[in-house]
């Protein structure tokens, strides 16, 4: 499932939005697809591609950042099994975001990183 996912975002960051495109995408990519994926059945059909997808969202978002007179955009992409609903999407990311924040209050206030105490096997 991993290479289809691959294969559907690199697909999508180059324009192709159909399942039939897609596979266009990757059957024309193939030799630098196998760079990074496995790959073991060759290229998966339109119709395996379209199955796939229809299990996955993939979101971006884009964070503009303003620091003074400098601004910085980052753009984010996300997996996701949710159905593709813009709104449901942000609750699901900030809801993630919270997480990863108390995680990283926890390890500056209690050094929770550095404790090597939870180390045994």
């Amino acid at each position: 499932m991993k290479d289809i996912i691959a294969i559907v975002f690199f697909a999508k960051l180059a324009k192709a939005d159909e399942w039939i495109e897609i596979y266009l995408f990757a059957v024309a990519n193939e030799k630098v697809l196998r760079e990074y994926l496995e790959l073991p059945a060759g290229i998966p059909s339109h119709d395996t591609i379209e199955r796939v997808s229809a299990i996955i969202s993939i979101v971006m978002t884009r964070n503009t950042i303003h620091k003074g007179d400098t601004s910085t955009t980052e753009t984010r992409y996300f997996i996701s099994s949710l159905p593709e609903n813009v709104e449901e999407a942000a609750r699901a990311i900030r809801g993630h975001w919270m997480v990863e924040s108390y995680h990283w209050h926890l390890d500056v206030t209690f050094r929770e990183d550095a404790n090597h105490t939870l180390d045994v096997i």
